[in-house]
């Protein structure tokens, strides 16, 4: 519920719901994957994986659904999205890339998400 509170409240007029519905599950599944690496008894359940916060860089709003070229395109260039994530505890950082046809998303705790980046 706090996930589509927070769609209504700050997102809706300015992103689609499919889109955000898209970008949620992106998310889930980067945290998912990086947990899964720590626990291999883990099971994919997106419900315990709550999405605290999305941070827009830029004008995101208006220029990451247009026909966006994936090439040279990089979370150090900007035009990404941060998401903080909360699962067991832990919170963990998300960075995405999304365009009108794709999403890419990878996920760490802070420490380690410097070193994907």
């Amino acid at each position: 519920m706090k996930e589509k509170n927070y769609f209504s409240g700050r997102l809706e007029g300015n992103f689609s719901f499919a889109h955000y519905v898209w970008l949620l599950w992106s998310i889930k599944e980067a945290v998912y994957k990086y947990f899964k690496r720590l626990d291999s008894e883990l099971l994919f359940n997106p419900f315990k994986i709550a999405v605290d916060d999305i941070l827009f860089q830029d004008d995101y709003f208006y220029t990451a659904l247009r026909n966006r070229s994936i090439e040279s395109t990089g979370f150090l260039r900007g035009g990404f999205i941060d998401g903080h994530i909360t699962l067991r505890d832990n919170n963990i950082c998300s960075k995405l890339i999304m365009a009108k046809d794709f999403i890419f998303s990878v996920a760490a705790d802070e420490k380690h998400l410097k070193d994907i980046l």
